[in-house]
C-alpha cells in the first residue's frame, strides 16, 4: 500500500485523515488548543489527551516513535519538582511545609495537574496535526483561497523545518553515538545537546533554501496547485 508523506510521519494513501481538508483540520487544531489554554477543568484536558492517544495507537504511530511519548513525560515531571517544591498557592487544607518556606496545599494540587493536563494536550495537538497534515494539502487549499505565493511558502516551510526535525534529531544522535562520544557526565551531555543542536540548526537551514528555491519555481499554471 503506498505511503504518503506528512509533515512528521507516512499515512496510507487512503487514510481518512488525508480526506479530511486542510483548513477544517487546522481549523480544529486551533479550537482545541484555546480550549486547552482557557478552561479550567483538568480532567476534559485529560480526556482529549485519551483520545489522542487512542488515534495514535491505531496509526500504529508510537512503534516506531516511542521517544515522541517520553519527551512530555520527562517535562512534566520536571514541571512537577519545581511546582511542588517551589510553588507558594494558598488553600484552605496545607499538606506540606518545606524548610525553605514553601508549601503544598489542595490548591497546589488542582493547579498542578490543570497546568500539566494543558501543556501535554497542546503538545500532542502539536503532533497529531503535523502528522496527519502534508505539504500538497496546505498549498492547495491556500492557493485555493488566493493566498499570496509568499505566505504559502512560509508556511510549507515552516511545517517541513520541523518535520525535518523530527526525523534528523534521531539520525544525528545515533550517529553521534556511533562514534562512541562520551555520554557521562552533565558537561558531556551538554555538548552533545549543543552539537545535535547546531548539525539540526546547519542541516535544516540547507533544506530550507532547496525548499524556497523549489517553490518559487513551481509553474504558476500548474492545476494542482
Amino acid at each position: 500500500m503506498t505511503k504518503i508523506p506528512t509533515f512528521g510521519y507516512y499515512l496510507n494513501e487512503n487514510s481518512i485523515f488525508l480526506r479530511i481538508n486542510f483548513l477544517i483540520k487546522f481549523l480544529l487544531f486551533i479550537i482545541f488548543s484555546i480550549i486547552a489554554l482557557v478552561n479550567d477543568f483538568y480532567i476534559l484536558n485529560f480526556i482529549f489527551i485519551l483520545l489522542i492517544l487512542i488515534i495514535l495507537a491505531n496509526m500504529r504511530y508510537f512503534v516506531n516513535n516511542k521517544k515522541t511519548l517520553l519527551f512530555p513525560l520527562y517535562t512534566s515531571i520536571i514541571f512537577v519538582i519545581f511546582w511542588l517544591t517551589l510553588s507558594k498557592i494558598d488553600g484552605n487544607n496545607l499538606l506540606l511545609i518545606f524548610p525553605w518556606g514553601t508549601y503544598i496545599t489542595e490548591n497546589t494540587l488542582k493547579m498542578l495537574l490543570l497546568g500539566v493536563s494543558k501543556w501535554v494536550l497542546l503538545y500532542f495537538l502539536g503532533l497529531i496535526f503535523m502528522i496527519i497534515s502534508n505539504e500538497d494539502e496546505i498549498i492547495k487549499d491556500l492557493n485555493r483561497l488566493k493566498i499570496p505565493k509568499e505566505i504559502i511558502i512560509s508556511l510549507t516551510i515552516a511545517f517541513n523545518t520541523i518535520g525535518f526535525a523530527l526525523k534528523d534529531y534521531e539520525i544525528i544522535k545515533i550517529a553521534i553515538n556511533s562514534r562512541k562520544y562520551p555520554n557521562k557526565g552533565i558537561i558531556n551531555k551538554m555538548k552533545k545537546i549543543y552539537y545535535i543542536g547546531s548539525l539540526l540548526i546547519l542541516i535544516n537551514l540547507k533544506k530550507i533554501e532547496i525548499l524556497n528555491q523549489a517553490y518559487y519555481l513551481r509553474n504558476k499554471d500548474d492545476k494542482r496547485y
